[in-house]
């Protein structure tokens, strides 16, 4: 059973690809960075999950994208996290895991986010009638994994109400090969060149360089 739509899940994938497509051609520049090595200084793991959100942040305002996006304000201090809300009135966050079964680390906006989940287990989510329970939305989680440039793992995986279990999750990686799903509008090839030179900008205070 899934219980995001496909339109979604497209969507999706897409802004996923774009994201790690963008990040991919700058970090084969390696005079950008003075030829330091991404991954032990940690940059190409925080540029990655920068161009994510980005993207993500970005689409869900234009227009064109099957879901929407709002920050959500985390305590005093004007710390955010983006929050992506699903055509089923699912709110969904990004983050890193270390596999595709496995939840990120907790915090505790995510465990607040979570009781959105109460009262659905494992048996629940087997056997419920998709729609019956989209009035509210459920909380979930765009888990992503990149190794040597590519996706290890995509997906979307929804926790139980106390964030230490998985009830329920999508793959998204079947969608990454829908060639209709990445046929770029010119309004998004114009926005991949902002998008690099935003990278480029961030990747190069992350590593020290300002040239």
């Amino acid at each position: 059973m899934n219980i995001i739509c496909k339109s979604f899940c497209k969507d999706a994938a897409k802004s996923s690809k774009l994201a790690l497509n963008a990040c991919r051609e700058i970090f084969s520049k390696s005079e950008i960075f003075d030829g330091g090595c991404l991954v032990k200084s940690g940059i190409e793991k925080l540029l990655v999950q920068f161009a994510m959100n980005k993207v993500f942040g970005d689409f869900g305002q234009m227009g064109n994208s099957s879901y929407k996006c709002t920050p959500l304000q985390l305590g005093p201090y004007n710390n955010k996290v983006l929050t992506i809300h699903s055509p089923e009135n699912h709110i969904l966050t990004i983050a890193r895991t270390d596999g595709g079964s496995t939840l990120p680390r907790a915090a505790k906006y995510k465990k607040n986010l979570a009781q959105r989940n109460q009262g659905f287990g494992q048996i629940e989510m087997d056997i419920i009638n998709a729609g019956n329970f989209f009035e509210q939305g459920m909380y979930g989680i765009i888990g992503y994994g990149v190794k040597d440039m590519q996706f290890s793992h995509l997906g979307i995986i929804f926790p139980d109400k106390d964030f230490k279990n998985i009830i329920h999750r999508q793959n998204l990686l079947d969608e990454l090969f829908d060639e209709e799903t990445f046929k770029p509008m010119m309004s998004e090839e114009e926005y991949i060149v902002g998008l690099k030179d935003d990278l480029v900008k961030v990747g190069k205070q992350l590593s020290g360089n300002q040239k």
